[in-house]
């Protein structure tokens, strides 16, 4: 699959410079040749075809200046699963219960009910006759006092057979309301995904030619912008990694320790002495066999200078004291 990336720097657009290619997952080294920049390095130009992912090794030709250049394969981004929302239970109709028709000359079977005794209050008065209209039959009048009942009001009869207070009847509607639970599903967006670091493990050595033991420190500076000013970039602040350590022969080399920085970012190096006053002159390259700088040529330069491409990646880097004598005084 053919597959491109843009090299360009905002210092050397326009200037030449050599381009090494070491893909991640292949051991060969390519040589690009000298380019102008900025350059389309296109991955169906060479056989056979790879992917644009690994180390570019640029080296400017105006002033031999080397940069490196990480390219690390990209992650997938997860898909949040949806959860799904509960649909709410309607709620049951209560069924309406059906009202009996009564004929007016017949007693329906009476239904049992709780009747509040009256209070009787006793009265000498007559009743008076009355006129009977009862279609069903009237009874013979009495002379005979008739107490009064005084009970509470009660709703107006009109069936002439008599009247049956009635009970209601009342049926219990149980209305289950369902509870909803909301679900809370998390939105990433871009503006939320957390930064992901670039962890660069420097390692020392000296030259061959010069005898052990030496010791020496590792000094770092971090900046957004590029700065090629020798014998250090002007206006920074440098940080001591770790402390003093031995530094072995170009056959082997020792960890000074893991610089972690947020890319894209420029990052420089200086080799010092124990006190961190004086500034040793070096050359340096990645741990590869085409940049080792106890192997291959190299800028001698006091500060080793390098842009970290996209994050997340880990590489290794050496520096290699060239002599004890080439010193310049630290900031």
């Amino acid at each position: 699959m053919e597959q491109s990336i843009t090299i360009q720097s905002v210092n050397y657009d326009g200037e030449l410079a050599n381009i090494i290619f070491k893909p991640d997952i292949s051991e060969t080294v390519y040589n690009l040749g000298d380019q102008s920049l900025p350059f389309v390095f296109n991955s169906n130009t060479i056989e056979p075809n790879l992917e644009v992912f690994g180390t570019y090794t640029i080296l400017i030709l105006s002033n031999k200046c080397p940069y490196f250049l990480n390219v690390p394969r990209l992650t997938p981004t997860c898909t949040p699963t949806k959860t799904p929302t509960r649909t709410p239970t309607s709620t049951p109709t209560p069924t309406v219960t059906p009202t009996p028709t009564f004929d007016p000359c017949k007693v329906p079977t009476p239904t049992p009910t709780v009747t509040t005794t009256p209070t009787l209050t006793p009265t000498n008065t007559p009743t008076p006759s009355v006129t009977c209209t009862n279609p069903c039959g009237c009874p013979p009048p009495s002379n005979t006092p008739t107490p009064t009942k005084t009970t509470k009001p009660s709703p107006t009869c009109t069936n002439p057979c008599g009247c049956i207070t009635p009970t209601p009847t009342i049926t219990p509607t149980n209305t289950t309301t369902p509870t909803l639970t909301p679900t809370n599903t998390p939105t990433l967006t871009p503006s939320q995904t957390p930064p992901s670091n670039s962890f660069l493990q420097v390692y020392l050595s000296i030259d061959s030619s010069i005898p052990t033991p030496f010791n020496g420190t590792l000094w770092y500076s971090v900046s957004p912008s590029f700065n090629g000013t020798q014998p250090y970039p002007i206006g920074f602040s440098w940080t001591l990694l770790g402390g003093a350590v031995t530094i072995p022969q170009c056959n082997s080399s020792i960890l000074a320790g893991t610089i972690s920085v947020i890319a894209p970012k420029n990052i420089y190096l200086q080799v010092r002495d124990v006190t961190g006053s004086i500034i040793y002159e070096t050359k340096s390259g990645f741990l590869f066999p085409f940049s080792d700088p106890c192997l291959n040529p190299a800028t001698l330069l006091y500060t080793q200078s390098f842009g970290v491409g996209l994050p997340p990646s880990t590489s290794q880097f050496k520096v290699m004291v060239t002599s004890p004598i080439n010193t310049v005084p630290a900031p």
